[in-house]
């Protein structure tokens, strides 16, 4: 079987697959340790922290959305491919209240190898000569590269994990700005990336309603474990309310928006 058979044929219209569903349900769970984290340690440091390992998983998901954009999750080994990447995202998952203690070496091999094994998938399952494999060799060496300062960092305790993390992400974040500028290999640009708008846009409201059902399932629970008084009551009515208002809020006014730019954009990548 050719090695182009694992990607997705652009021309025709394609959605999300219970896949992607089922493995977003993971950054979820990624998200709520996020939220604990920051409340364990309500103080600057603990924001700094907190922010840190939210940008990196939404580092982590995002890229395997644009993964998730150009491969078939209908052929077998894309499948095995989201299954390897979907319990590494749980192991990041689990170390990320010690991300920055003593889990912070098994959190940082596994952003590492959820980005530098996906991205040698994309790369090496492209033909050689073509643009995908051109720019899947771009984004290999720049987390590659970004590699060594994540496990660099998981070495070393207190603000010298913070700051060489620090460098790490700005390493990351860089990348798409400079389209993964690299010396030695040839230039591309983002006309080099290819994306269904249609299909991008799915995958953000299927994660976004998966999200919102994870609150409502927490203020269900929190609800039930309490006396139902006044002061309860009106709890439960103010974060109903708020989940609602951020349904209606993306779905009715972002979520087109969203769909819509990306339509109508001639350069969808950059945006």
């Amino acid at each position: 079987m050719p090695r182009a058979s694992e990607r997705r044929d652009q021309s025709q219209h394609f959605g999300a697959s219970t896949l992607e569903l089922f493995f977003d349900l993971v950054f979820v769970f990624a998200i709520t340790q996020v939220s604990h984290l920051l409340l364990e340690h309500l103080d600057w440091r603990g924001t700094l922290e907190s922010a840190m390992v939210l940008l990196v998983v939404w580092w982590a998901w995002q890229y395997t959305t644009w993964a998730t954009n150009e491969l078939d999750t209908d052929r077998m080994p894309v499948r095995f491919l989201l299954l390897v990447i979907m319990m590494a995202s749980l192991l990041m998952a689990v170390a990320i209240p010690e991300a920055f203690g003593d889990k912070g070496m098994l959190f940082a091999l596994s952003y590492v190898f959820i980005q530098v094994g996906r991205q040698s998938f994309l790369t090496f399952t492209a033909e050689p000569g073509t643009v995908a494999r051109a720019r899947g060799l771009h984004i290999f060496n720049w987390f590659c590269f970004s590699a060594i300062f994540w496990i660099g960092g998981a070495l070393v305790e207190g603000d010298a994990r913070i700051w060489i993390w620090l460098i790490a992400l700005f390493i990351d974040y860089l990348g798409p700005i400079v389209t993964y500028y690299v010396p030695w290999l040839k230039k591309v640009g983002t006309e080099a990336w290819q994306l269904s708008s249609g299909h991008f846009a799915e995958r953000f409201q299927l994660f976004t309603i998966i999200a919102l059902g994870e609150t409502i399932v927490l203020t269900g629970a929190t609800t039930s474990g309490l006396e139902f008084d006044l002061t309860t009551a009106l709890a439960f009515v103010a974060a109903f309310v708020s989940t609602a208002a951020l349904w209606w809020l993306y779905f009715n006014y972002m979520a087109t928006i969203l769909e819509r730019v990306l339509d109508e954009a001639e350069d969808r990548t950059a945006i």
